[in-house]
């Protein structure tokens, strides 16, 4: 299961030209964030995915960054931290350091890891308030 993570060698096989994802039954917001030099490349610098739930039992989130490690990560510490809370300004400011321990940047020609792990933080902060802010505006919570 890709929630596991995926494995480092991967074979990809397609059968079909689609692949179905289904909605969450909740409602949700989602954004993919990605950082290059060009929009035409595509290899980027870091990139950061984030979606928010609103369910019965609380606010979940799941946060995956990809090209700072051998292959695509969640950043679980970080899911688990802001499990069933309201995504405040100084919440996020705790939260995010965790995001540091799931990842493994490396240097190479488009960036240091030392970008990459700054990125890896703006990159998640902007992905979680654009989504947190686009649910409310959706779903019109009070919070």
């Amino acid at each position: 299961p890709m929630h596991r993570g995926a494995p480092r060698r991967m074979k990809i096989v397609l059968f079909s030209r689609e692949i179905f994802v289904p909605r969450p039954p909740y409602p949700h917001a989602s954004i993919y964030i990605k950082l290059g030099r060009r929009a035409a490349l595509d290899l980027p610098i870091a990139g950061a995915a984030a979606l928010v739930l609103d369910t019965p039992s609380g606010f979940q989130y799941r946060v995956a960054l990809g090209a700072v490690a051998p292959t695509p990560v969640r950043a679980r510490r970080l899911e688990e931290f802001l499990c069933h809370k309201v995504l405040t300004r100084e919440l996020l400011d705790q939260a995010l350091p965790l995001v540091l321990e799931d990842v493994a940047p490396i240097d190479d020609v488009r960036a240091s890891r030392e970008y990459r792990l700054e990125m890896c933080l703006v990159l998640t902060r902007r992905a979680l308030y654009s989504t947190w802010e686009n649910l409310l505006l959706s779903t019109e919570l009070v919070v």
